[in-house]
């Protein structure tokens, strides 16, 4: 496999992949592309993928690092979400079933770090945060039309943010003297002229990572992406799901319950793989990696 000089480090690499006991010649989904770190062990391994993913941006780099195995017809790429996943099953005839999903819930590190996409503080940007570029609402879009009680709401549920009623109330007050926030500098001074700069974390990371939930529906989508991968599952293929927040973990612990007690899926982890000390310190945003596993039964 051809290595990019962007490519993301997968969290939990080994642990995933393992997880999934992949079987030559088999089919496994891999529902969020990224770079293609996990799908390229995969098809090292002798298993074949299919592997979504929304952004085009990042699909270039996937296509780069995995143009041996496109050529030789190992994986299918599509640009696409996996709430579409029922869809892109009746496209793909072909695989009567998948023998393993992964669902890999982490942002891509290079949106993230993005000068012009508006997911960063690090940059001064407009404040667009879609990972698909084919949705037509923006973040900047969402702080002009919400609220108080909305933008509130929101902070609140997707961000965990303390302080958000006062955050809310400071963004209407702005669009209110016309000086509506656009930007993620206008933000981050509003976020720090309410909170100070002295926590751990960066002041805005809750606001942030609550506009880009609410913008992409990621919760929403990952409730139902979850429900049809097990669909397209055999009996005996394993679901493996890498959560980095509170929102994605409940989602699917909600979800695994639900199965387990349906009698359709017996849980593989008891307790959640978690990234060891080696390996957050090689890479820093796999601190909050939480694996979980069912198999289907």
């Amino acid at each position: 496999m051809k290595k990019h000089q962007n490519m993301q480090i997968p969290v939990l690499k080994n642990e995933a992949i393992q997880a999934l006991q992949i079987q030559k010649g088999k089919w496994y989904l891999d529902a969020t592309l990224g770079h293609g770190g996990h799908s390229g062990e995969i098809l090292k391994l002798g298993g074949r993928v299919l592997a979504l993913d929304f952004d085009q941006e990042a699909i270039e780099v996937a296509k780069e690092n995995l143009s041996q195995y496109l050529t030789e017809g190992k994986i299918i790429i599509i640009r696409e979400n996996f709430v579409k996943l029922a869809e892109i099953r009746l496209q793909n005839k072909s695989i009567n079933q998948i023998s393993g999903a992964l669902f890999d819930c982490g942002a891509n590190i290079n949106q993230l770090k993005s000068q012009k996409r508006g997911f960063s503080f690090s940059f001064d940007s407009y404040l667009d945060m879609r990972m698909d570029q084919r949705l037509t609402v923006k973040a900047a879009d969402l702080l002009a039309m919400g609220s108080k009680r909305e933008l509130t709401h929101l902070f609140e549920k997707f961000g965990g943010e303390k302080k958000a009623s006062l955050i809310a109330g400071e963004i209407i007050n702005q669009r209110k003297v016309n000086r509506p926030i656009k930007t993620t500098t206008q933000l981050v001074d509003l976020i720090i002229r309410i909170k100070g700069n002295k926590e751990r974390i960066h002041p805005a990371t809750k606001v942030m990572q609550a506009l880009r939930i609410a913008i992409n529906s990621e919760l929403e989508n990952l409730k139902s992406g979850l429900q049809l991968a097990f669909d397209w599952l055999k009996d005996g293929g394993r679901l493996v799901t890498l959560t980095f927040h509170d929102g994605e973990d409940q989602i699917v612990n909600n979800f695994f319950k639900e199965k387990i007690s349906l009698k359709q899926a017996i849980l593989i982890t008891e307790k959640s793989i978690q990234p060891s000390k080696s390996e957050i310190k090689k890479n820093y945003c796999s601190r909050s990696g939480l694996l979980k596993i069912v198999e289907k039964i």
